[in-house]
């Protein structure tokens, strides 16, 4: 059983007005057990991606953004800023010019 963690994203009202991969040393906490029949052997699958849907996948994805937010402030202060305060869970609502979201993006 996962625990979902606490709320991290912002009200989505809020945000109106206004990209998974595990590294090795945490495979092991997520695992698949798998039993085809009473007649094999049990699998175990270590799985590389936090997978869509469990329980602590949301908190996982907005706190990985906001980590890397804070990280990487001091090379990309704006790219950090619309990652504080212009995501809904995983969708950026931040908007501009083409030419200044690629060079964010860059």
């Amino acid at each position: 059983m996962l625990l979902t963690g606490p709320k991290l994203q912002m009200d989505i009202s809020e945000n109106l007005l206004q990209f998974h991969s595990l590294e090795s040393e945490h495979q092991d906490y997520q695992r698949i057990v798998w039993l085809n029949s009473l007649h094999e052997p049990i699998r175990d699958y270590r799985l590389y991606a936090v997978t869509n849907g469990v329980s602590s996948a949301l908190y996982l994805v907005i706190h990985t953004l906001k980590q890397l937010a804070e990280d990487e402030q001091h090379r990309f202060p704006k790219a950090a800023h619309i990652l504080q305060t212009d995501v809904y869970i995983d969708d950026v609502t931040w908007t501009a010019s083409v030419a200044e979201a690629i060079a964010l993006q860059k």
